[in-house]
């Protein structure tokens, strides 16, 4: 005998997480919450830093850890 399909998952978590996504990217981009501020005068720089990784310790070492 086959057995019966399974019932089609719920998208409900989905949608709710979807929803709050959108309200807080429409919160930061009225709040200006990445806007860079730019000051007159002051030199322009760029930072990065790698990600951090299990062997991180060894990656800034530069060697055997």
């Amino acid at each position: 005998m086959a057995t019966p399909p399974a019932p089609p998952k719920s998208n409900t978590r989905r949608d709710a997480l979807l929803k709050l996504e959108a309200q807080v990217q429409q919160q930061w981009e009225s709040e200006g919450t990445f806007e860079a501020d730019a000051q007159q005068g002051k030199p322009k720089f760029f930072v990065t830093f790698p990600h951090a990784t299990v062997s991180h310790h060894k990656t800034i070492k530069g060697g055997e850890g």
